[in-house]
């Protein structure tokens, strides 16, 4: 082996097309429904593959004929990717301001600017676990991956500059030892060693999972699928040995995701990584393969991209109109949903024809970066932008002052708009990294921690403007879409803020949030109940109860109907849910079991609002009267009346 070898281009491939149908197709049916496609979203990682395949053969094979330009590699990358992208931001930026209110319409307006300049995924990383169930509703959430992508497309080609002039050998030894570095940030908490990556990525699940750090190694697969590829061809005796090297790196995955259980999620995707590793490797002549299946999928994959981006918005769009609905559309696959499920399909294959047609095809071949080749797209970018603008400087749907309150100018402390959720010196309480860093209100050596997920956190405000609790230091730990649970979201045993949870001693913990996404989990009576002995040990905990909810968004119903749904009764969880009949049976002194129920509900009706306040600002979480209400009856019930001081 020596510099002579030479890599040489791959033509069309069908069987690549095929299998990026496959990878958008799983990845279509996850975000349907993931209960029954569970594992969809690893088609993603099969794109990553393909990427890194497709992509270092296009990059090597140039420089090996003296052909590339690094300027004419980038600008590929534009045409290819830009003007999709900013055709879908538009369409996005549009359909927000008819399904979204105003805490969201500000969310995945920033999210746009984020994708525009590539790091989608360090935005998400920040607010967003991508398992949760609310990801089924943002409507860009699947441009993680695209940032990702990009950020490889960035890096790559340098890379492969600087690595050209080796023999085939050390080519691949260096992307071999990238790939195991890659591998060591999957394997071992390096994350929580480099303060940086702890900052752009907030938990270690998080980097885990929209790291280019971790994602790196499944690019650097498909290079070394492609070396494989190419030595199959030359009959090269040490790169055909590399697939076996390979299989031995993926069985040492699966290996080390089992013996330290870093969960199935892990071993399956090294499964099926090592599955096309080898598909791609070895390229199969689908050339006979003419049925209408294979002609369905290859179409597929032919228009993936377009597919890739639309599929998302449309269908969040459908979910989140179904919570302000009295008639709401559902989208899981059973018979009786089937006209809902082809009707959405044919929706999406439409749009993202569409897109493929006029925007993707069209400018995948420009030759030259001029304004005249683009002005279409410098149009759709100038009418995005200043969508963009306008939404985040209006307050976009119509909310009710008297849903909302402001504290004096002279506070540190306000809004964030369109929500309850406070904010402190301008930056939100809601989803700190830590405890320490958690938001604090009063100082007192009593302390009072409200501590789960943004329904909790919606009702903080109560609690720090409650005259009767002055005398308490309120902190605020909460996560969006993440109640405290022992093993979930980021409360690993072991884990930073696991031991921060330690570290509560004398101390009131106010605790609670949606649990009924995590109900019929495995274990989830044994990890609810060491999360509460946890906490109780060393300290009084008030447990709350699934909370009732008018099932609807009352401000956007408000905005589509031009009223407030009179409706206030049939809405509300009428019998506790399990997480109470389990903890009910704990109720000790040091843990307190209470039933929100009793707080909105009286025996034959629940109540959202009261002399023309509404509880709630959309259809879970709490207006600031609505918090008030519940600390109100937190001080009447427990904290004068009842409660043994610690």
């Amino acid at each position: 082996m020596n510099s002579k070898y030479k890599v040489s281009k791959i033509t069309q491939r069908n069987d690549i097309q095929f299998y990026r149908g496959i990878a958008v197709t799983s990845v279509l049916l996850y975000h349907f429904d993931s209960n029954i496609f569970n594992y969809g979203y690893l088609g993603v990682d099969i794109f990553f593959l393909i990427s890194g395949f497709v992509i270092s053969n296009l990059v090597f094979s140039k420089l090996d004929e003296n052909q590339f330009s690094i300027k004419d590699f980038y600008f590929q990358r534009f045409r290819r990717i830009f003007p999709s992208l900013i055709s879908f931001i538009l369409f996005v930026q549009i359909l927000i301001y008819f399904f979204l209110d105003h805490e969201f319409i500000i969310q995945t307006t920033k999210g746009n600017i984020y994708s525009i300049f590539f790091l989608s995924n360090v935005y998400f990383s920040q607010i967003l676990d991508y398992f949760n169930i609310s990801a089924s509703r943002n409507f860009i959430i699947n441009l993680w991956s695209l940032s990702v992508e990009e950020q490889f497309y960035i890096i790559f080609p340098i890379v492969a500059l600087v690595v050209s002039k080796f023999s085939i050998k050390k080519k691949i030894s260096i992307f071999l030892l990238f790939t195991l570095i890659s591998l060591a940030f999957y394997w071992n908490q390096i994350y929580a060693e480099i303060s940086i990556f702890k900052k752009l990525f907030f938990t270690f699940e998080n980097f885990i999972f929209y790291s280019p750090f971790t994602r790196a190694s499944q690019f650097l697969f498909g290079v070394l699928a492609m070396f494989v590829h190419q030595s199959k061809r030359k009959k090269t005796f040490f790169v055909n040995n590399l697939s076996y090297f390979i299989l031995f790196q993926f069985l040492l995955l699966i290996f080390i995701t089992y013996k330290f259980d870093f969960g199935s999620k892990n071993i399956k995707t090294a499964i099926v990584l090592l599955i096309f590793f080898f598909l791609l490797s070895n390229e199969i002549n689908f050339a006979k393969r003419k049925n209408l299946l294979f002609s369905f999928i290859l179409f597929t994959g032919n228009i993936s991209y377009s597919l890739y981006l639309f599929h998302q918005p449309i269908l969040a769009s459908i979910r989140n109109y179904n919570i302000y609905s009295e008639h709401p559309i559902n989208l899981n696959f059973h018979i009786t949903n089937f006209f809902n499920v082809l009707t959405m399909f044919l929706i999406i294959y439409i749009v993202s024809y569409f897109n493929f047609l006029f925007i993707e095809n069209k400018y995948r071949t420009t030759k030259e970066f001029k304004l005249s080749n683009f002005k279409n797209v410098f149009y759709i970018f100038s009418i995005t932008i200043f969508l963009i603008v306008l939404s985040l400087n209006t307050n976009g749907y119509e909310f009710r002052d008297k849903n909302l309150k402001t504290f004096n100018s002279e506070s540190k402390l306000s809004f964030i708009s369109g929500t309850n959720y406070i904010s402190e010196n301008g930056i939100q309480c809601i989803n700190r990294d830590s405890i320490t860093q958690s938001c604090s209100f009063n100082e007192s050596d009593k302390k009072i921690y409200i501590i789960g997920d943004s329904v909790m956190s919606s009702i903080v405000s109560g609690f720090v403007e409650n005259k009767e609790l002055e005398a308490y230091k309120i902190i605020e730990f909460t996560r969006g879409g993440c109640p405290l649970l022992i093993n979930y979201c980021e409360f690993y045993e072991g884990s930073s803020k696991y031991n921060e949870l330690l570290g509560i001693t004398n101390s009131i913990i106010i605790l609670g949030g949606q649990y009924l996404p995590f109900e019929n989990n495995d274990d989830f009576d044994k990890n609810l109940l060491e999360t509460v002995n946890l906490l109780s040990k060393n300290n009084i905990v008030f447990f709350y109860g699934t909370f009732p909810g008018p099932g609807v968004n009352v401000r956007m119903y408000k905005q589509i109907n031009n009223m407030y749904p009179e409706t206030n009764q049939q809405f509300a969880i009428k019998e506790k849910s399990k997480v109470e009949k389990l903890l009910l049976k704990e109720d000790t002194d040091n843990l307190h079991v209470i039933n929100p129920i009793d707080i909105f509900c009286s025996p034959n009706l629940c109540e959202y609002f009261s002399d023309s306040y509404y509880f709630y600002i959309d259809h879970i979480h709490f207006g600031y009267f609505g918090a008030e209400k519940i600390s109100d009856h937190f001080v009447d019930n427990f904290l004068v009346k009842s409660f043994k001081k610690p």
